[in-house]
């Protein structure tokens, strides 16, 4: 009877998610004791003890669960766990502190090590190492990578599209046998200033709390994946055609030089307004135009540049431009402006229309 009174107690303390240890005595004994001595012991009582999670560790699992991460409490020697999630396709991150912990820190495929309290066994087999030993920065640095990931995507796509309008400009021009839209500098000029510097600025973009709402990407998915390769082509295209209008407009107007002038100050332009819309998904006055002062920054500097190409003789001589006339001027503040709100106008069909 006393036997299944400790043993209930023992499940009563355990289901309170405490860590129960039980106490035993044996007869004194000069010598020393060994495994055969491990025997006819005295129960003397159990002790229940608790280890409660900080604070923010509901949050952040919450968090986690929501960006569809599942949080799972092992020990380290259970390496066979860690396994078994693997040969599933799942990507697992383990975190111990312990020497125990490292044959499992080593097989996961991102082993975690607390820093403070970790041994120097399992930091050596770890991939990251904790400096705050909080499992909320775990799912911080989740969020810091799909960030990162999100940029770098972002970039790609604004590079690509880009380039694509441009080339398909001088296709354009090719085909219908007209004179060629860019010069060389025309071309160097636009790499180095409107591609480049809106481009960098896409690294800083902070962190969307909307990233941790999607599950994580497949292990083995590609960079250009979720129709990244349409959006390039389709906002290319538009960006093409907006100056394949200009130079049109700058052959019928005028020469070839004005036309080229056209085209090329048309490019620029909205690429630099292109920025804008690659920042997100959302539309841009929901992110907002000031979060991101790196891309203010790049996108009026471009403007600056652009407009010292138009406006100062020597320079305008060395890109060989021309002075644009009041009527053609116009279209500068139209044409490129095009693009980024079709595209925005995209972004809000989009989200208020389900098919």
């Amino acid at each position: 009877e006393e036997r299944e009174i400790f043993i209930r107690q023992n499940h009563n303390f355990s289901s309170q998610g405490l860590r129960v240890l039980a106490f035993a005595m044996t007869e004194h004994k000069d010598e020393v004791l060994d495994l055969e001595d491990e025997k006819d012991y005295i129960f003397i009582g159990l002790m229940a003890m608790v280890d409660p999670p900080r604070e923010e560790v509901k949050d952040a699992i919450a968090r986690a669960n929501k960006a569809g991460i599942k949080t799972i409490m092992i020990t380290g020697d259970q390496i066979s766990i860690v396994q078994a999630w693997q040969e599933r396709g799942q990507i697992v991150d383990m975190t111990g502190d312990g020497v125990n912990d490292a044959p499992a820190l080593k097989q996961a495929d991102i082993g975690v090590a607390m820093g403070i309290t970790g041994t120097d066994v399992s930091k050596d087999a770890a991939a990251m190492v904790l400096a705050d030993d909080n499992f909320a920065t775990i799912v911080e640095a989740v969020s810091e990578g799909r960030t990162v990931y999100e940029n770098i995507k972002r970039a790609i796509q604004f590079l690509l599209s880009g380039n694509l309008g441009g080339i398909l400009t001088v296709l354009y021009a090719a085909i219908f046998a007209l004179p060629n839209p860019f010069s060389a500098l025309h071309l160097l000029f636009i790499n180095l200033v409107t591609d480049s510097l809106p481009a960098i600025a896409l690294a800083f973009e902070p962190s969307d709390e909307s990233l941790m709402d999607s599950r994580p990407r497949k292990k083995n998915e590609s960079i250009f994946a979720g129709g990244l390769i349409w959006k390039i082509t389709m906002q290319g295209f538009l960006l093409s055609v907006v100056t394949t209008v200009a130079f049109l407009i700058g052959l019928k107007s005028a020469d070839t030089k004005t036309a080229q002038t056209l085209a090329f100050t048309t490019l620029c332009l909205s690429r630099l307004a292109y920025g804008f819309y690659v920042r997100s998904n959302r539309p841009v006055l929901q992110v907002g135009l000031l979060t991101n002062k790196f891309m203010i920054g790049a996108v009026a500097a471009g403007v600056l540049l652009t407009v010292l190409v138009l406006t100062v003789p020597v320079i305008s001589d060395i890109f060989e431009v021309t002075k644009l006339s009041a009527d053609l001027v116009k279209y500068l503040f139209i044409l490129p402006i095009i693009p980024l709100v079709v595209m925005e106008a995209t972004k809000y069909f989009q989200k208020h229309t389900k098919f």
